[in-house]
This record gives structure tokens, sequence and C-alpha cells, in this order.
């Protein structure tokens, strides 16, 4: 009896999870209203109207309908090139071409979405291919074809060819295939459970969740599951719908537009405009506070008490110290229930208003409520404080009203710390995302979802190094705006190629520097030779370094690739589509500031860094492990490359280390995380360029 292992079970199962995962994904944007679909590679603007799972068209994982055309999605975890009909590759390609033929529409796109374990061919030189004829760059004398895109261009041609003729009975013609070529496109997709782009998801969804947004991602993905099980499509209103539960009522267009609709619904409908409920000093003996209860508004519209210095001054001129202010009774309740050692013994006496009938139903308070809710809904960034202007992330933080003399009016939200004895509390703002971040002080949500999903390169790049000390090689003097029309290819042993590149874009030269940096290459190149320490890539995170120091950083899973040669090329889209990585390389980051002083906090002469601020507490708790008394502290975001940079640059000239996601022994000995040292530094030694 044969015993058979469950590979081909688990690799089906790792290929069902991918594809539910890439349409989850799809779901997200959705739901989180991000129109820009770049990480499956479609780009622009999408107004995606509906999604249909394991339909009945010839390309039948994932269909996206939307404004702008349809993409029809092929989801592989992995994918090699082959010129074998009965391949996985020759599949997919039957698939293009049936549908092509079926009903094809020049605005539509397929899309053959894989992994980074895919092959290279796929990854590199397919989508490169592909990228170019889309952009209707051919290639040229100044950038010929290399081996490898020359083998993937053969194969792929022959087996569309050949699936054309199994359809039609005739050959295909050289337009048919060029048009169908320009709507192939290729998406690299790293969803797996723990990578990056999942990371980037998971905080994107932290905004939009009213549950655990890990819990809202395993539902999407559930949903998905359950969606291609039954073959059904579900459109956008049905989805907001399904998972109505899960997320707010609100429709944001973009992160700060989510912010701002976040807020205004949590307040529209809710302000109290017509009394003013103050607790005060009492001027009386037998008293020592009051709570007084006024109308805001005389008839005429009129304000009855104004406000200045932490005083009011009442009809008849007597003023009285406010110790708070608020719209209602229960805000003064809330505010002597949280201060309950200043009040317990105090005396304090109610004096109500002395009528039947409610302030809130005068015309001018119903005027002056709907007036205040559109300055909520109107604000530019509605979790930046008021006052200190400072982004805003404690639960239960206060919505306010500014209503005084010599201020402007205003309706937003406060720190708690920076709240004056004269603002009109109107309630509190609170949020599940705040609730269980409690480390994340003054953390600005927005700015991070705006940064996250492009950025951070490097530690996309880097996400198989765990439980290692890594370094990062660093440019003190990096400052490329060069937008030159040509670029440096590297060529390999493999037939394939690679492009100069720096923090994840291909690097941009005049066609004289080019060639000179090509030809100083090419020396490289051949004195490593002779001494038997070639310059290489590593075959999965293309680390770039002498075979000698790539052995010490690759993986167990990678090989090394020898350089061949070093050629100048035209700069094409395709290129920069096709092998750019990402807008930030290291941003963005979360430091750590010192609440008092507003300055980094340092811990042994470094800084430290984190790439994750929902794992900020993991962190945190690492290091008092570790023995580190942390003061006082918030939280900000270091949004772009040029913002590390600046921040870097200083900090080594202080002499301080900079330390991303560091994890210490209890000794407070660092054994895992990246340490950011000086490129020059390294390359005397020959390291790779991470």
């Amino acid at each position: 009896m044969a015993i058979m292992g469950n590979s081909g079970g688990a690799a089906a199962n790792s290929g069902i999870d991918f594809q539910q995962r890439v349409a989850a994904l799809v779901m997200a944007h959705v739901i989180a209203g991000v129109k820009d679909f770049t990480s499956v590679s479609l780009g622009g603007v999408i107004d995606v109207r509906e999604m249909r799972f394991e339909t009945n068209d010839c390309i039948d994982d994932l269909v996206i309908i939307s404004d702008q055309g349809r993409a029809y999605i092929q989801a592989k975890h992995t994918l090699s090139l082959s010129e074998k009909v009965d391949s996985e590759y020759s599949s997919v390609l039957k698939q293009f071409v049936a549908q092509h033929l079926a009903c094809g529409s020049d605005s539509d796109s397929y899309v053959i979405t894989t992994s980074s374990g895919a092959s290279r061919r796929i990854t590199k030189e397919l989508r490169k291919l592909t990228e170019a004829a889309r952009l209707n760059e051919e290639s040229s004398d100044d950038n010929p074809l290399t081996l490898a895109e020359m083998d993937v261009i053969e194969k792929t041609k022959g087996l569309l060819e050949a699936h054309f003729f199994e359809k039609t009975g005739s050959a295909m013609p050289g337009s048919e295939f060029r048009k169908l070529i320009k709507k192939i496109r290729v998406a690299i997709v790293d969803i797996e459970d723990g990578a990056p782009l999942e990371a980037a998801v998971l905080t994107l969804l932290s905004g939009k969740s009213n549950i655990s947004p890990v819990l809202l991602w395993g539902s999407l993905i559930a949903l998905c599951l359950s969606l291609a099980k039954d073959r059904l499509s579900i459109d956008k209103a049905a989805l907001m719908q399904r998972v109505g539960r899960f997320i707010g009522p609100q429709n944001r267009t973009m992160a700060n537009e989510a912010a701002r609709e976040y807020f205004s619904l949590q307040c529209k409908g809710k302000f109290s405009a017509g009394r003013e409920v103050l607790l005060v000093k009492s001027p009386f003996p037998d008293a020592d506070y009051l709570i007084v209860e006024l109308y805001r508004f005389e008839d005429d519209g009129q304000k009855r008490v104004r406000f200045f210095d932490g005083k009011v001054e009442l009809l008849n001129g007597e003023t009285l110290d406010v110790i708070h202010r608020a719209s209602t009774y229960i805000g003064i309740e809330r505010f002597i229930e949280e201060h309950v050692d200043r009040f317990s013994e105090a005396r304090i006496t109610l004096i109500p208003i002395n009528s039947e009938t409610s302030p809130e139903d005068e015309p001018y308070a119903r005027a002056h409520a709907e007036y205040s809710a559109r300055l909520a809904e109107s604000l530019e960034d509605p979790l930046k404080c008021l006052h200190c202007g400072d982004p805003v992330s404690e639960d239960s933080s206060p919505v306010i009203e500014i209503e005084e003399d010599g201020m402007e009016h205003a309706v937003g939200i406060v720190h708690r710390k920076c709240m004056r004895t004269t603002d009109r509390v109107l309630g509190l703002i609170t949020h599940d995302l705040f609730r269980e971040n409690k480390l994340l002080k003054n953390f600005d949500y927005v700015r991070w979802f705006l940064h996250a999903p492009r950025g951070q390169g490097l530690f996309s790049a880097a996400a198989h190094i765990s439980n290692r000390v890594f370094p990062i090689a660093w440019k003190s003097d990096y400052n490329r705006i060069s937008k030159g029309s040509w670029c440096v290819k590297i060529m390999l042993e493999d037939g394939s190629a690679r492009y100069v590149h720096e923090r994840g874009k291909v690097v941009r030269y005049s066609e004289t520097e080019a060639c000179a940096i090509a030809d100083h290459f090419n020396v490289q190149f051949d004195d490593a030779r002779s001494k038997k320490d070639p310059w290489c890539y590593t075959s999965e995170q293309e680390a770039f370094g002498t075979y000698s120091t790539a052995l010490q950083v690759m993986t167990a899973d990678e090989t090394c690739i020898m350089c061949s040669s070093a050629t100048a090329v035209r700069y094409t889209q395709a290129i920069e589509n096709t092998y750019s990585s990402s807008e930030n390389f290291y941003a963005p980051l979360v430091i750590l500031l010192e609440e008092e002083s507003g300055l980094p906090i340092s811990f042994a002469s470094a800084i430290f860094l984190i790439t994750n601020p929902l794992r900020l507490e993991r962190f945190v708790d690492n290091w008092r492990r570790a023995g580190i008394d942390l003061p006082a502290f918030v939280t900000s975001t270091i949004g772009s490359d040029d913002e590390f940079d600046k921040f870097v640059r200083k900090v080594k000239d202080d002499g301080v280390g900079v330390l991303v996601d560091p994890m210490l022994n209890m000794s407070g000995e660092l054994t895992s995380g990246f340490v950011v040292e000086n490129y020059y530094d390294l390359v005397k030694n020959g390291a790779s360029n991470l």
C-alpha cells in the first residue's frame, strides 16, 4: 500500500487561502473607500461596483466590475513560466485567450495575481513585458530585450498562439497578439498571514472597524470563501450591508475624509445648544460650589451670559469662577465623578432653570445646534486638538465648543490636558481603536493610513528576517533627484537582469553618467571574479554584494545569481513599474517622544523606532522587562524618507544610534531588530546594499 503525503492538499489550501485573501484585499479597499488599486496592479482611480466570485467567465477566480471597466483576476500563490501546453501557466493563458475572444473589451484587464514566491520570469520579466506593451513601449537598440525576456515572450506568445488556434482554427494575427498582451497585468501581492501588506491592511481597517481589525479582516476572508464556494456576486451596497455591523455606516473616500466623517457622525444630532450647565465656585457661605443651569439665548437670539478668562458674567453683571462648563447635567455629573477626591466632601448646591419649557426647543437653540454640527463637519482635520494642534488618540476625549470673548467660535476635539474651564463640553469621542491602543498617545492615525500602504519597502523586503540583528546601510548624503533618461542594467548569468536602484527605486541618470557607472561596475565585476568572490544577487530578497557577503545574509531557500555585466540602457516607465518597489523605503515609522519636552526618547544611547503602531504595546512590554524605565511619552510618525533622513542625520551627529523594532533580553542586550548603520562604513566590508 502506498503512503501519500499531504503536500498536494497543503498546496491547494495555500492557493485557496491566497485567492480569498486577494479578494478580501479588494473588499478592504472598497469598505475603506480607497480607490487606488495599485496593490493589484490596476492603479489609478477605480470605482468598484461589484465583485463576482468563481464566475462563468473564462477567467473565473474573481471579476471586479468598476466604472472604469472589468478586471479579471487569476490568483496563483505561485506560478512558473513553462512552454508546456499542459502546464499551469498555459492554463492561465488559455483562459485569457478564451475571455479575449468571448467578450473582450479594450478596457478589460486580465490580471495574474501572485506572490513574490512565484518564478522571477513571472514577477519581473513577464511583468515588465506586459507593462511595456500596455504603455506602448517597444524594445530598442538603447535597451534590447534580455535573454530572459526573449525566453518569456517566445514561450508566452507560443502558448497564446496555440490556444488561439485551438479556439478559432486560424493563426493568431500579430495585431490580435498585441491587443491581448496589452490587457495582461502581473500583480505581486504578498498578503499572507503576518506579511507587511497584511499589517498595512489591518492598520487601515483599524480606523474603520468597531471590532478588532483582525476579526474584521478574518470576516472578510471568510465572506470571500463563502461567496466563492457558492459562485456568488456582491455589489458595493450589499457588501456594506453584510459588514455593516462590524464597521461604522460612514463611507470614506480617503483617510482624512474618513476621520472627518467618523467625527461628524459621532456628534451630529447630539448637540445640546439651548442651555448652559455650569459648575462654579459659590459666592455664598453655605455652599462650596454651585451647579447652575441657565438659558443660553434671549428671545432675540442674543447670548444671556458671556465667558472670559475662566469666568462667566451673568445678566446682572455678577461674575463667577467657572470650574467646568457643559451642555447637559450629564456632563457636569461625569466631571464630578472623574474628580471625586475633590468633590466628595464639598457642599454643592443645584440651581436649575425655573421653567417647564425646554431650552433646546427654542428657535435660536435649534439653529445654533445645526450651525455647530456644520462646524464639526467642516473641520479639515477632525482628530487634531483645537487648542494645541496635535493629534488626539485618547479614548473618551472631549468634544467641545469654544465660545468666549476674544476666541474664534469652533467645535471639535481636544486633549483632556488641554481643556480650559470655559470650554463647553458637548460629549465624548470613543473608539475601540483608541481603547485598545492606549499607548499610542497623540498618534496621527490619519497620517499613518496615508503613508503605510506604499511605504516601508525595506522592511517589506526583509520580512523574512526574524530573531536576528540586521544592519541597515543608510546613506547620509542621499539626495537623488535626477530625472535622467537612462538607467543601468545588470545582466546576470541566468539571462535575467536587474536595474541599479536605491531605496527601492530605479536610479535615473544622464547617458554619460549611466555609461560611466556601467563601466565602473564592469571593472568591479572583473576584479571580483579574478579574486573568486564575484558580485551577485540573492535570488529572492535581491541583496546585492560579493558572494562571500551574500552567503551571510541569504535565507535557506535562496541561491546566488552571479553578475555578468552592466550596461547603460534607456529608462522606461515599464522598467519603473516593474523594478521600483515602493514610494518610501524606510517610512512610515513610529517614534516615542517624551511627553513633557516633546523630544525623542533615547535608551542606552539609541532611539527606538517601530514599524507597526499596533504592536507598540508588545515592544514596550519587552523593553520594560529588560529594565528600561520609560518616562511618560507620546507617539509621532516619521512619514517620509526625507523626514527619516533628517532625523537620522541629526541623531547620529549627536552620537546616538537608531534601532528599528528592537527586542531585548532581560540583560538589555539586543536580540533582534534593525540597526541603522552608515552605508560607507558597511561597504568597506563588502556588505549588501540593504
